[in-house]
Protein backbone atom coordinates (compact mmCIF):
# COMPACT_ATOMS: atom_id res chain seq x y z
CA UNK A 1 0.00 0.00 0.00
CA UNK A 2 1.28 3.86 -0.67
CA UNK A 3 -0.33 5.80 2.04
CA UNK A 4 0.69 8.98 0.64
CA UNK A 5 -1.25 8.57 -2.75
CA UNK A 6 -4.01 6.42 -1.08
CA UNK A 7 -4.96 9.01 1.27
CA UNK A 8 -4.60 11.43 -2.13
CA UNK A 9 -7.06 9.12 -3.91
CA UNK A 10 -9.50 9.16 -0.69
CA UNK A 11 -9.16 12.64 -0.69
CA UNK A 12 -10.19 12.89 -4.49
CA UNK A 13 -12.78 10.18 -3.53
CA UNK A 14 -14.49 12.85 -1.14
CA UNK A 15 -13.74 16.15 -2.66
CA UNK A 16 -15.86 14.12 -5.58
CA UNK A 17 -19.00 13.41 -2.75
CA UNK A 18 -18.81 17.28 -2.23
CA UNK A 19 -19.09 18.17 -5.71
CA UNK A 20 -21.78 15.84 -6.27
CA UNK A 21 -23.92 16.86 -3.47
CA UNK A 22 -23.44 20.30 -4.62
CA UNK A 23 -24.65 20.04 -8.21
CA UNK A 24 -27.60 17.66 -6.50
CA UNK A 25 -28.23 20.47 -4.11
CA UNK A 26 -28.79 23.23 -7.13
CA UNK A 27 -31.10 20.55 -9.14
CA UNK A 28 -33.15 19.47 -6.13
CA UNK A 29 -33.63 22.94 -3.53
CA UNK A 30 -36.36 22.30 -1.45
CA UNK A 31 -39.85 24.74 -1.67
CA UNK A 32 -38.94 26.02 1.91
CA UNK A 33 -35.14 26.67 2.21
CA UNK A 34 -35.92 28.71 5.64
CA UNK A 35 -37.19 25.29 7.67
CA UNK A 36 -33.81 23.14 6.07
CA UNK A 37 -31.73 22.30 9.34
CA UNK A 38 -28.32 23.68 9.36
CA UNK A 39 -25.93 20.73 9.28
CA UNK A 40 -23.15 20.35 12.43
CA UNK A 41 -19.96 19.56 10.73
CA UNK A 42 -18.22 17.02 13.31
CA UNK A 43 -15.70 14.50 13.21
CA UNK A 44 -14.42 11.74 15.85
CA UNK A 45 -10.53 11.61 16.41
CA UNK A 46 -8.69 8.92 14.92
CA UNK A 47 -7.62 6.55 17.24
CA UNK A 48 -4.30 5.04 17.62
CA UNK A 49 -3.09 2.27 15.15
CA UNK A 50 -3.49 -0.75 15.61
CA UNK A 51 -2.97 -4.11 13.76
CA UNK A 52 -5.50 -7.42 13.12
CA UNK A 53 -5.03 -10.25 11.81
CA UNK A 54 -8.47 -10.28 10.99
CA UNK A 55 -8.80 -7.69 8.56
CA UNK A 56 -7.01 -8.87 5.43
CA UNK A 57 -7.94 -7.11 1.98
CA UNK A 58 -5.84 -9.16 -0.65
CA UNK A 59 -7.08 -8.23 -3.78
CA UNK A 60 -10.37 -6.71 -2.29
CA UNK A 61 -11.93 -9.28 -4.33
CA UNK A 62 -11.36 -7.42 -7.79
CA UNK A 63 -9.92 -10.87 -9.13
CA UNK A 64 -10.27 -13.39 -6.73
CA UNK A 65 -13.64 -12.82 -5.84
CA UNK A 66 -12.71 -13.68 -2.38
CA UNK A 67 -14.35 -13.34 0.18
CA UNK A 68 -16.86 -12.09 -1.76
CA UNK A 69 -16.73 -10.60 -5.25
CA UNK A 70 -17.09 -6.75 -6.13
CA UNK A 71 -18.62 -4.28 -5.61
CA UNK A 72 -18.55 -6.39 -2.42
CA UNK A 73 -15.24 -6.48 0.66
CA UNK A 74 -15.71 -8.08 3.66
CA UNK A 75 -19.38 -8.59 2.89
CA UNK A 76 -19.58 -4.75 2.68
CA UNK A 77 -21.95 -3.98 -0.56
CA UNK A 78 -22.59 -0.45 -1.19
CA UNK A 79 -26.15 0.14 -1.91
CA UNK A 80 -27.01 -3.27 0.16
CA UNK A 81 -25.29 -2.88 3.52
CA UNK A 82 -26.76 -0.74 6.38
CA UNK A 83 -24.50 1.08 8.61
CA UNK A 84 -25.52 -1.04 11.59
CA UNK A 85 -24.12 -4.42 9.44
CA UNK A 86 -20.56 -2.27 8.76
CA UNK A 87 -20.05 -1.68 12.50
CA UNK A 88 -20.63 -5.28 13.21
CA UNK A 89 -18.16 -6.00 10.57
CA UNK A 90 -15.60 -4.08 11.70
CA UNK A 91 -15.76 -5.31 15.21
CA UNK A 92 -15.37 -8.73 13.73
CA UNK A 93 -12.51 -7.63 11.99
CA UNK A 94 -10.95 -6.53 15.31
CA UNK A 95 -10.73 -2.72 13.82
CA UNK A 96 -13.95 -1.25 15.03
CA UNK A 97 -11.20 0.86 17.67
CA UNK A 98 -9.25 2.67 14.30
CA UNK A 99 -12.22 3.72 12.87
CA UNK A 100 -13.34 7.42 12.69
CA UNK A 101 -16.35 8.66 11.79
CA UNK A 102 -16.95 12.43 9.34
CA UNK A 103 -19.50 14.07 8.95
CA UNK A 104 -19.22 17.55 7.46
CA UNK A 105 -19.99 19.60 4.63
CA UNK A 106 -22.77 17.49 3.59
CA UNK A 107 -20.94 14.27 4.11
CA UNK A 108 -21.15 11.21 6.29
CA UNK A 109 -18.71 7.94 6.37
CA UNK A 110 -16.25 5.93 8.29
CA UNK A 111 -12.49 5.66 7.65
CA UNK A 112 -10.46 3.28 9.72
CA UNK A 113 -6.73 2.72 9.34
CA UNK A 114 -4.56 0.69 10.93
CA UNK A 115 -0.96 -0.99 10.90
CA UNK A 116 -1.54 -3.02 7.34
CA UNK A 117 -4.32 -1.17 5.78
CA UNK A 118 -7.18 1.61 5.14
CA UNK A 119 -10.74 1.23 4.22
CA UNK A 120 -13.02 4.33 3.62
CA UNK A 121 -16.61 3.71 3.54
CA UNK A 122 -18.82 6.57 2.14
CA UNK A 123 -22.76 6.52 4.18
CA UNK A 124 -25.56 7.81 2.91
CA UNK A 125 -26.38 11.63 3.99
CA UNK A 126 -30.19 11.03 4.47
CA UNK A 127 -30.72 7.44 4.63
CA UNK A 128 -29.16 4.33 6.00
CA UNK A 129 -26.89 2.87 3.85
CA UNK A 130 -23.68 2.91 2.03
CA UNK A 131 -22.33 4.81 -1.17
CA UNK A 132 -19.21 3.64 -1.64
CA UNK A 133 -16.09 2.08 0.00
CA UNK A 134 -12.84 2.33 -1.32
CA UNK A 135 -9.85 0.43 -0.23
CA UNK A 136 -5.53 -0.11 -0.82
CA UNK A 137 -5.15 -3.65 -2.37
CA UNK A 138 -2.48 -5.70 -0.18
CA UNK A 139 -1.99 -7.99 -3.02
CA UNK A 140 -0.89 -6.62 -6.63
CA UNK A 141 -3.19 -6.54 -9.16
CA UNK A 142 -2.46 -5.02 -12.63
CA UNK A 143 -4.45 -3.87 -15.10
CA UNK A 144 -3.45 -6.22 -18.02
CA UNK A 145 -5.04 -8.90 -15.20
CA UNK A 146 -8.42 -6.74 -14.58
CA UNK A 147 -8.74 -6.47 -18.58
CA UNK A 148 -8.46 -10.19 -18.69
CA UNK A 149 -11.30 -10.58 -16.63
CA UNK A 150 -13.68 -7.83 -17.22
CA UNK A 151 -12.47 -6.67 -20.24
CA UNK A 152 -11.60 -3.13 -21.54
CA UNK A 153 -12.93 -0.64 -18.82
CA UNK A 154 -16.09 1.71 -19.83
CA UNK A 155 -14.19 5.00 -19.25
CA UNK A 156 -10.84 5.94 -18.53
CA UNK A 157 -10.59 9.91 -16.76
CA UNK A 158 -7.03 11.47 -17.13
CA UNK A 159 -6.65 14.49 -14.61
CA UNK A 160 -4.18 16.70 -13.27
CA UNK A 161 -2.87 16.58 -9.82
CA UNK A 162 -0.06 18.52 -9.73
CA UNK A 163 0.71 22.57 -10.30
CA UNK A 164 2.15 24.31 -13.39
CA UNK A 165 5.42 24.47 -11.88
CA UNK A 166 5.61 21.08 -11.04
CA UNK A 167 2.80 18.83 -13.12
CA UNK A 168 1.38 15.72 -12.48
CA UNK A 169 -1.13 13.40 -14.14
CA UNK A 170 -3.39 11.17 -12.74
CA UNK A 171 -5.46 7.99 -14.66
CA UNK A 172 -8.23 6.21 -13.32
CA UNK A 173 -10.34 3.65 -14.87
CA UNK A 174 -13.79 2.81 -14.71
CA UNK A 175 -16.02 -0.65 -15.13
CA UNK A 176 -19.64 -0.10 -15.16
CA UNK A 177 -20.45 -3.57 -14.79
CA UNK A 178 -18.76 -4.00 -11.70
CA UNK A 179 -19.75 -1.26 -10.74
CA UNK A 180 -15.84 0.41 -9.81
CA UNK A 181 -12.79 2.89 -10.12
CA UNK A 182 -9.34 1.92 -10.40
CA UNK A 183 -6.57 4.79 -9.72
CA UNK A 184 -2.84 3.84 -10.69
CA UNK A 185 0.10 5.63 -9.52
CA UNK A 186 0.74 9.72 -10.56
CA UNK A 187 3.15 10.25 -12.70
CA UNK A 188 5.35 13.86 -13.91
CA UNK A 189 4.49 15.74 -16.48
CA UNK A 190 0.82 16.34 -18.40
CA UNK A 191 0.39 12.96 -19.90
CA UNK A 192 0.05 8.96 -18.38
CA UNK A 193 1.79 6.63 -19.63
CA UNK A 194 -0.09 3.22 -19.12
CA UNK A 195 1.88 0.17 -19.46
CA UNK A 196 -0.17 -3.81 -19.55
CA UNK A 197 1.54 -4.47 -16.02
CA UNK A 198 0.61 -1.36 -14.14
CA UNK A 199 -0.50 -1.78 -10.79
CA UNK A 200 -3.56 -0.95 -9.57
CA UNK A 201 -2.97 0.81 -5.90
CA UNK A 202 -6.51 2.19 -4.89
CA UNK A 203 -9.62 0.51 -5.41
CA UNK A 204 -13.58 2.26 -5.31
CA UNK A 205 -16.76 0.02 -5.02
CA UNK A 206 -20.02 2.03 -5.33
CA UNK A 207 -23.72 1.50 -5.04
CA UNK A 208 -25.30 1.34 -8.63
CA UNK A 209 -27.14 4.43 -7.85
CA UNK A 210 -24.44 6.35 -7.46
CA UNK A 211 -21.77 5.51 -9.95
CA UNK A 212 -23.13 6.85 -12.51
CA UNK A 213 -22.81 10.51 -10.53
CA UNK A 214 -19.43 10.13 -9.71
CA UNK A 215 -18.59 9.40 -13.64
CA UNK A 216 -20.14 12.37 -14.62
CA UNK A 217 -17.99 14.20 -12.18
CA UNK A 218 -14.93 13.50 -14.58
CA UNK A 219 -17.26 14.74 -17.96
CA UNK A 220 -14.76 16.69 -20.02
CA UNK A 221 -11.55 14.07 -19.38
CA UNK A 222 -13.61 11.19 -19.98
CA UNK A 223 -11.25 8.72 -22.63
CA UNK A 224 -12.88 5.75 -24.34
CA UNK A 225 -10.35 2.67 -23.88
CA UNK A 226 -7.73 3.10 -27.00
CA UNK A 227 -5.30 0.32 -25.38
CA UNK A 228 -2.29 1.24 -23.58
CA UNK A 229 0.00 3.34 -24.33
CA UNK A 230 -0.15 7.79 -23.86
CA UNK A 231 -3.18 9.44 -22.38
CA UNK A 232 -2.90 13.43 -22.47
CA UNK A 233 -4.83 15.87 -19.80
CA UNK A 234 -7.80 16.94 -22.26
Amino acid sequence: MNPKKSFFNIASLMLSCLLLLACSAKQDLPSTIEETPVSIETATPMPTLITSSKAVIGDGGLLSKQSCKPPCLWGITPGITRESEVWEILRAKEIDEACGVWNRSGTRGIQCVWVNGMVTIGLGVDYDGIRFIAFSPDDPVKINQVIEKYGKPTWMAVWSSGIPESPMVELTVFYDTIPARLDFMSQDGWVHDLRSDAEVIDVSYFSAQEYPDYVQIFEGELYTWIGYGEYEIR
